[in-house]
């Protein structure tokens, strides 16, 4: 009897194909089971080794999430801003601290336990767009990271920031200086220009906004077809 090569070779593809399908659905229940394995061990862990600094199980609107972060100081906080939007009937609040360094300035700022749904009405009133339109051009943006990194005069601003005139650089500070965010350096000589110190922290949390924007570990953001 004559063998049926193809058919012989068609079979075997179609087992191949589904001893992979087994394998990969075998490698695919191993990993959930790994990961909720890990997951249960990390919240074990969290429990035995503070349990007099878990967060306490209020009721609200606002769910309580304790095991975001391995810190028991950051899960503290998380846990009170929890509770004051739950007790203020509040969509959320928020809580930002930093410091930052640069040619012997330093700025250090704390804003805690601030209520969300102000900043929202910031959108509906327009003031939102106002201020990230003042900001938002390039060139703006070159100035204000030159002047976050030392003070500078105009004639600086044009060689370091790729300006072709003192003309060009003078029309984007008018604006910046009309809404405080640029002065006169007044530990500088005269026409040293340097950022307002109590700006700094609204110029690093609009970057770090748009770091969470860029961030792409759960979706891919890519801006450049925007």
């Amino acid at each position: 009897m004559e063998r049926n090569y193809a058919q012989e070779i068609d079979q075997l593809k179609a087992e191949l194909q589904e001893m992979k399908q087994l394998i990969s659905d075998q490698s695919a229940a191993m990993q959930s089971f790994m990961k909720h394995q890990m997951g249960a061990l990390q919240q074990k862990i969290i429990e035995e080794a503070a349990p007099d600094q878990l967060p306490e199980r209020t009721e609200g609107h606002i769910q309580k999430m304790p095991y975001m972060h391995p810190s028991r100081h950051i899960r503290a906080v998380l846990d009170e801003l929890e509770n004051t939007a739950n007790s203020h009937n509040s969509s959320g609040c928020v809580t930002y601290i930093g410091t930052y360094e640069s040619g012997g300035n330093q700025s250090t700022w704390i804003q805690h336990s601030i209520d969300i749904d102000p900043l929202l009405d910031q959108v509906e009133s327009g003031v939102a767009a106002k201020v990230l339109s003042c900001i938002g051009s390039n060139d703006r943006l070159r100035l204000l990271l030159a002047l976050l990194r030392k003070p500078m005069t105009v004639q600086q601003m044009v060689a370091e920031c790729g300006f072709n005139t003192t003309g060009q650089v003078y029309n984007h500070l008018r604006s910046l200086i009309a809404v405080d965010l640029i002065a006169e350096d007044e530990h500088a000589a005269r026409g040293t220009y340097a950022i307002v110190p109590h700006r700094v922290s609204g110029i690093i949390m609009v970057l770090a906004g748009v770091r969470d924007l860029l961030d792409n570990e759960f979706t891919q953001a890519d801006y450049s077809k925007a």
